[in-house]
């Protein structure tokens, strides 16, 4: 039966022959007798090897016959090490260390594992979900080695999010994340928009970037909030004060009429609201729907409004639980780049 531990001081010579009979036993397989030697005298390192294990959070799998393993992983989800003993390749030892890798990284709230793969530890990772995003080449005591850089973005549970989801305006330097965060909550509304202005071949999320770095205007990261997650941005509302121009002139663009006719005067507008998909079902739409509410209340409004599409069921459904109500809706003038056909409806919230 084995047992998995942390490594302690009193391991570091057992690891580091561990390691060195590893690479010399299995290296060959995939490398030049000169990279198997480079590799395997880090083992000899002594200074650099013990840092290697020890400033890590490194656990040991170990039965009666000795330790049969080891994997480390630092406090960013860098996956420092994975050694199987040997003589014990394809036993399950580094499924195993994967797998407490794993559960430490969801006890720590860690949302991305990533890890240079060697040619023979690349089916592990990729046995656990990790994805190859690019390759690089390393030297080594003057001999170039190929690596796998690999990364598995994890889903966290509720607890995590609740406890490190923080809220900030945005800045400038937002202005693409935003203009991504809006693309997703316009459900192609925004992109249409983009397009038309676009220069030619002009990616339409730069349109959008640009149309955010403007300032004393409604579409400004300057009325955008931020939900981060240990300062990666999460999630995006977008909301300024509605005052209704009764003068001024009629869209004239068909596709676009129907959501210009669906506006509630003397009321805090949400324009946008979005959560990137890994940061979803976590509570954090509704935090950033309650935080509209501050901000109206702030601002000296009562009502709140948005709107919705009919056949987006989930974002009525919540709308709904948070007591807006229907006031009005629109025909959707159909158009390739929007997602939903059916109506357009305005939803307003006294508070």
């Amino acid at each position: 039966m084995k047992r998995i531990q942390l490594a302690s001081e009193s391991d570091v010579l057992a690891l580091a022959y561990l390691y060195r009979q590893t690479v010399l036993t299995w290296g060959p397989q995939y490398y030049t007798p000169a990279q198997v030697t480079a590799w395997a005298n880090f083992a000899s390192e002594t200074n650099q090897f013990r840092a290697f294990i020890l400033q890590a959070t490194t656990f040991v799998a170990r039965n009666h016959t000795g330790i049969l393993g080891f994997a480390g992983i630092a406090e960013d989800g860098h996956v420092t090490s994975a050694y199987v003993r040997q003589d014990c390749i394809h036993q399950g030892i580094g499924s195993a260390l994967m797998r407490n890798l794993l559960e430490y990284a969801q006890s720590r709230c860690i949302q991305r594992l990533y890890a240079e793969a060697s040619e023979f530890s690349l089916g592990l990772f990729k046995k656990f979900g990790f994805q190859l995003y690019e390759t690089e080449i390393v030297e080594r005591h003057g001999v170039k080695f190929q690596r796998f850089l690999v990364e598995l973005k994890l889903i966290q549970n509720k607890d995590c999010f609740m406890d490190s989801v923080t809220f900030r305006p945005a800045g400038k330097a937002d202005c693409h994340t935003i203009a991504e965060l809006y693309s997703i909550s316009s459900d192609g509304v925004a992109d249409y928009i983009w397009t038309q202005l676009a220069a030619p071949g002009e990616d339409i999320l730069d349109v959008g970037q640009r149309r955010y770095e403007r300032e004393n205007t409604l579409f400004s990261y300057q009325n955008c909030t931020l939900a981060t997650i240990n300062d990666v941005i999460a999630g995006m509302i977008v909301a300024f004060p509605m005052i209704v121009d009764d003068v001024a002139e009629p869209e004239d663009d068909p596709v676009l009429a129907p959501y210009s006719k669906l506006e509630a005067d003397k009321t805090y507008y949400i324009c946008g609201i979005a959560v990137f998909s890994n940061y979803r079902e976590q509570g954090i739409g509704s935090q950033l729907m309650k935080l509209a509410e501050t901000h109206a209340v702030e601002k000296g409004f009562g009502k709140l409004s948005l709107i919705v599409f009919e056949e987006n069921s989930g974002a009525k459904h919540l709308y709904n639980r948070l007591g807006y109500q229907e006031i009005a809706r629109e025909a959707i003038v159909p158009h390739p780049l929007i997602h939903y056909s059916g109506d357009a409806i305005l939803m307003v919230r006294t508070i």
